[in-house]
This record gives structure tokens, C-alpha cells and sequence, in this order.
């Protein structure tokens, strides 16, 4: 909607259009406000019992019982004779935001509403039950629209979670997701109560995948799971863990510490971990086999902890990792006789008062970098496929 002295008065309103007249009222209203002003003018109200309409809804089961606790909302889409209370200008944006009722009912299935004209939209849940709702429905002047909605019952995924010997685990996240690749597909989140068990009560008839995580185990998840099937018991096993000890130049690192870690693969994951007493640190949650691991935070950095072997917590050994601060060495192998590059070159890096031995090799550019050094004299040997230098 374009406004004389605003290049855009009004865009995105929630709401839809379901005809020709329902953008003339709102066009009108919008237009009602003052040219060189920021509000808009309050619109003629009357106070006629014409001015008003009531939605009557009954809500039940198919066989006409009551929904337990059932909650119905009724939100307002477009009310012409309030746009001009509820009606925010914000940087020549106008936002508009419409009043949402939550509705009681003596009875359990009726529940009634007398409003304003406009469009509306309602929504029913109930635990256990589908959710239901009905969109873009217009109350006229005078009227009383009159709606039945039907609940069905929702379909079923529970069961229970419990560790490797059988232990009940509560507090486990559980995300339940279609199977399928849905085009918009939604995720219900919940926990595990005290016995470690879950129940998702309000599904549609499908298959789906649930994925479970809690601190201290591995993730896990299974496809296939059929709403309305059998209980379903999954085991979560506890996650491993390597641990390290930090000496060296450890002052200025904060409550956690940003570590590197690598496994059988060549990829490096980074792991951000609680510092305990400002030296002791943990990765957990890891599965069986040899890692290597190092402190790479800022401008700290430590050698790596070679083939680590994952384990129990309390068996796990920590690995001392010397971190340095600050100084490095780079540079870049050329070969003398062209002046071409060398990649893949293969470097080592010792000294006297340096206790180990760093390697690395030259990237695509011929470049190298040793980082976290302490100051100091050092010997640098290369070797290429066409000669050594040192």
C-alpha cells in the first residue's frame, strides 16, 4: 500500500486476502490517516448493537463427547473499526497486532465469543488429540456464525529410554520428526520424565525418526518408527572420554577453552570445553578409538596429544599439553633454480631448549607456519623430492 508522504505504509500483514472486499476495507482504513501525519485516524464506530457478531463453536469427539482440557484460541486477522487503535507506525513500516482469546466453556463443547466484524482464525488442541483449525473466516455485522469442530484422536509413539544396564533415564531430549522428506516438516521436542519414559500423543498416521541426546551419552536415533505401533525401548550408551592437563603459558585462559580434536580421519572438529582450576579440560561424548587432541584458543595454542585412547570417565589418564603464546615461524620453499614453488615439502622444527620435535609440510602456495613457539633460536631441516636444505 503506497501512501503520498511514505514510500511504503504498510507491507506484510499477516493476514490473507479472500477477496476484492477485504482489500477495499483495508485499503480504506490504512488511507483514513492523516497526510502529513504518523497515526492513523480513528475510523467512524458505531455503537449499534450492528457494530458487533458472535462465534459459537462446539468442539467434540466423533462420537459427541467432550475433549478433556480442551484449549480453543480465536485470533483476530483483520478487525476494520480497531485499526486505528492497535495500529504501531515504526520506520514508515506499519506493523499491525491483533488480540488472540483464549476461550472458556462451561460445558466442556460449547464456547462463544461476541466480536467485532472482521476475519478470524481458530485453533484447537488437546493432549492426545489432533490439532484442528479453521482459517480465514469471516463474522459480518449482526451475525452469529455457528461452527462445529470434530476432533480426532492422535496417533501414538511411546516407550522408554534406559542405559546399558537397564537404568532408567530421565531427562533425555527426544526430537520426533517425519520419516519422509516432507516438504514442511514440523519436530516435537520432549523429555523423559523420572522413569525415563516418552509419549508423543498428537501424531498423524506415518512413519518417523526420533533422535535422543542427554550430556555424558552418545546420540542416537531410529528411523521407521510407526505412529499408533508398539512401545518402543531404546538403550543409550555412556559417551567416552580423553581429558588433558594444560602447563606452559596458561594465563589469560578463561572458564572454557576452544580445543581441536581429530580422530582416524584427517577432518579436525572443534570443541569448546568447561577449564577446570584453570588447567583441566574434558571431551566427552566420544566413541571407542585413538584421538588426538590440542589447545588451539586465540593466541594460545599446545602441542597435540598423539593417539589418545577414548575411555571412561574415570578411568581416563590426562595428557599433558604444554601451551605456548604468542610467537611462530613461517615462510615459503621456492625452488632456486626457476623460482617455482614447492608443495608438499616436508619440514622439521627443533631446538635445544624446546623439548619437542614439530612437523609440517608446505600447502598449495609452497607456504608453512609453526605457531604457539616459545622465543628463542631454531634449527629448521627440509626435505624435497629434489634436495634437502637446512
Amino acid at each position: 500500500v503506497i501512501h503520498s508522504d511514505y514510500k511504503s505504509i504498510a507491507e506484510g500483514f499477516a493476514m490473507k486476502i479472500t477477496s476484492l472486499s477485504h482489500l477495499a476495507l483495508l485499503i480504506s482504513s490504512i488511507l483514513l490517516s492523516q497526510a502529513g501525519g504518523t497515526e492513523l485516524s480513528p475510523p467512524p464506530v458505531s455503537t449499534t448493537h450492528q457494530s458487533s457478531a458472535t462465534i459459537k463453536i462446539h468442539v467434540s469427539s466423533a462420537l459427541g463427547n467432550p475433549i478433556p482440557e480442551v484449549k480453543v484460541e480465536l485470533e483476530a486477522l483483520l478487525i476494520s473499526e480497531l485499526l486505528h487503535e492497535i495500529a504501531i507506525m515504526e520506520e514508515k513500516m506499519l506493523k499491525l497486532v491483533f488480540p488472540v482469546w483464549i476461550l472458556k466453556s462451561e460445558t466442556g463443547t460449547q464456547f462463544q465469543k461476541v466480536v467485532r466484524p472482521g476475519i478470524y482464525a481458530i485453533r484447537v488442541s488437546a493432549e492426545g488429540w489432533k490439532d484442528e483449525s479453521l482459517d480465514e473466516i469471516v463474522i459480518s455485522s449482526g451475525e452469529t456464525k455457528e461452527l462445529n469442530i470434530i476432533m480426532e484422536l492422535g496417533k501414538v509413539i511411546s516407550g522408554r529410554i534406559v542405559d546399558e544396564a537397564n537404568n532408567p533415564l530421565p531427562g533425555v531430549e527426544i526430537r520426533c520428526s517425519p520419516w519422509d522428506d516432507s516438504p514442511d516438516p514440523f519436530v516435537v521436542r520432549i523429555q523423559t520424565d523420572a522413569d525415563g519414559r516418552f509419549r508423543f500423543s498428537t501424531l498423524n498416521k506415518g512413519m518417523y525418526t526420533l533422535y535422543t541426546s542427554k550430556p555424558g551419552y552418545l546420540k542416537d536415533s531410529i528411523e521407521g518408527v510407526e505412529a499408533g505401533g508398539d512401545s518402543i525401548e531404546l538403550v543409550l550408551r555412556k559417551g567416552l572420554c580423553i581429558k588433558g592437563i594444560l602447563q606452559g603459558d596458561i594465563q589469560g585462559l578463561g572458564s572454557s577453552i576452544k580445543l581441536e580434536l581429530k580422530g582416524t580421519g584427517r577432518k579436525i572438529l572443534s570443541r569448546t570445553v568447561p577449564l577446570i582450576k584453570q588447567k583441566e579440560c574434558t571431551i566427552d561424548t566420544l566413541k571407542d578409538g585413538l584421538y588426538s587432541f590440542r589447545v588451539k584458543d586465540g593466541d594460545h595454542l599446545s602441542d597435540w596429544g598423539n593417539r589418545v585412547r577414548a575411555t571412561s570417565p574415570e578411568k581416563a589418564i590426562p595428557t599433558t599439553l604444554i601451551v605456548y603464546k604468542g610467537s611462530g615461524l613461517s615462510g615459503k620453499v621456492i625452488n632456486t633454480t626457476d623460482g617455482s614453488i614447492i608443495p608438499d615439502a616436508r619440514l622439521r622444527l627443533s631446538a635445544k631448549h624446546f623439548k619437542e620435535v614439530r612437523f609440517t609440510s608446505t600447502d598449495n602456495e609452497g607456504e608453512y607456519l609453526f605457531q604457539g613457539l616459545p622465543p628463542g633460536k631454531y634449527q629448521l631441516d627440509l626435505r624435497t623430492e629434489i634436495g634437502r636444505a637446512s
